[in-house]
Parts: structure tokens; sequence; C-alpha cells
């Protein structure tokens, strides 16, 4: 639902509702569906800074990124080593959103998990291998760092910021690569 919300309209709770409204009756939403929207959430990220950041980027803000990357077996388990020097993992996958700017990029990751406040930072360690690889992604397609990656949490309504995602913690292999698709 997230990727079709016109920010310029849903700022707050009530533009939050006409957009529901407006995604229902365009078909982009059952109107079954609406009752799952957690809509106290989304309207809390609709006021926060980073919101603010994305609306002021316009098309700097880039929705559902999705990108191919093939990694060497050994990102995702240390333990594993490739028999060929060819065998790679391919890796398909679709980024909430990308904010670039002419010096860096950042991911936005939205979060749904159920849980509260006081569990956001031990949650968030369970993203670093994901937010990992988001970056490792990006950081080839674009040709620029990745400076941070924002885990919006909706429930507990916190975002968690992560400075220049854990990318520098595993090694480039010279023959990986990611294409945007």
């Amino acid at each position: 639902m997230l990727q079709h919300l016109d920010l310029d309209t849903a700022r707050d709770r009530a533009g939050l509702d006409r957009e529901l409204e407006r995604l229902v009756s365009e078909g982009a939403l059952a109107a079954s569906d609406v009752q799952h929207v957690d809509a106290d959430g989304i309207s809390w990220f609709l006021t926060t800074e980073l919101a603010q950041r994305v609306r002021a980027s316009g098309a700097a803000y880039r929705r559902e990124f999705p990108y191919i990357a093939r990694e060497d077996p050994s990102f995702f388990d240390l333990q594993v080593q490739a028999d060929d020097a060819e065998d790679r993992v391919l890796v398909r996958g679709i980024i909430d959103g990308v904010l670039e700017s002419p010096q860096a990029a950042e991911v936005i990751d939205f979060k749904t998990d159920r849980i509260d406040a006081g569990e956001v930072v031990e949650r968030a360690l369970h993203y670093d291998g994901q937010m990992a690889l988001y970056a490792r992604a990006l950081e080839r397609l674009l040709r620029k760092p990745v400076a941070a990656a924002h885990l919006v949490f909706l429930a507990p309504r916190l975002i968690h910021r992560i400075e220049s995602p854990a990318v520098d913690r595993f090694t480039e292999t010279s023959d990986a690569s990611a294409q945007r698709v």
C-alpha cells in the first residue's frame, strides 16, 4: 500500500484516510484490506522529518526499487566456500525506498513487526544482513556510497538509523555484480 501512497496528499491522518479511499476506488487496495492497514503507524511516519525529506526530494526518492545481485556464498555464511570460483548466489530483491542525493544514497525500509519500543534495537540487529545486502547492491548500481539505512518500525513508531550499513564488514569480490530490474 505504501508504494501507491501520494505523500503530498497524505501528510497526516486525514490525508491518509483520503488516500486510502482513493486507493480503494482505483482498485489498488481492496476495501476489505483497509482494516489491516496500520493507519496510526503510517500517520505517525508521515509527520516525521524523514517523511518530510522524502517529500522534498521528489524524483530522487524511488519506491519499490528492484534489483538482482550476484554474491559470493560466503557473504551469507562465512563457513561456506564455493567449490568453483564462478559459483554465486543470485539474489532478487525489492528495496522499499531509496533516497538519493548527488553524494550518497539512503535505504528506507518499513517494518511492520509488532514489537514494543524497547525491542527495536534488538530487532534491528536481525535486519543487519538485509541492509548490508541492499547497501552492496545500491553501491554497485548507483556508484555511490550508502550513507544510512532507516528501519521505520511502524508499530512502536520509531525509526532506527544504521550509519553506513554493514557493507564494509564483508569482503568485496571483484566479480560480484548487481543490476536494476
